[in-house]
């Protein structure tokens, strides 16, 4: 099974998830980090590096909290298993359901109708 991997801490409930994937979510920061800065990015990088160390291109980033954490953390997952395989919250479906995106490691574009 794939571990789960939250992007940042939210004040959320992961048991569904836990349940479905049969493993516990590991939070990968929590609080405010300044990613305005070189200071705050390299912060980030090594709480996460030696996660991503143990982590496979099978697990999954659940996008959580932060949006600019999320995306400079999607950004180092993707740099080290060249692809990103991740959760998203959509409200819209059954009332609020996690789906299943992936970022292939090759280059995406708008006008790839695979995509």
């Amino acid at each position: 099974m794939p571990k789960l991997f939250a992007t940042n801490y939210a004040n959320v409930s992961y048991d569904s998830l836990e349940r479905e994937y049969e493993t516990p979510v590991v939070i990968l920061t929590s609080g405010f980090i300044d990613v305005s800065n070189p200071a705050g990015i390299k912060r980030i990088w090594e709480k996460i590096k030696p996660i991503l160390d143990k982590s496979s291109p099978e697990d999954f980033l659940i996008i959580s909290g932060s949006a600019p954490i999320s995306i400079i953390i999607s950004h180092f997952w993707m740099k080290h298993h060249g692809i990103c395989r991740m959760l998203t919250f959509n409200r819209r479906i059954d009332g609020g359901k996690y789906v299943e995106v992936t970022l292939p490691g090759t280059s995406i574009s708008p006008d790839d109708s695979s995509t």
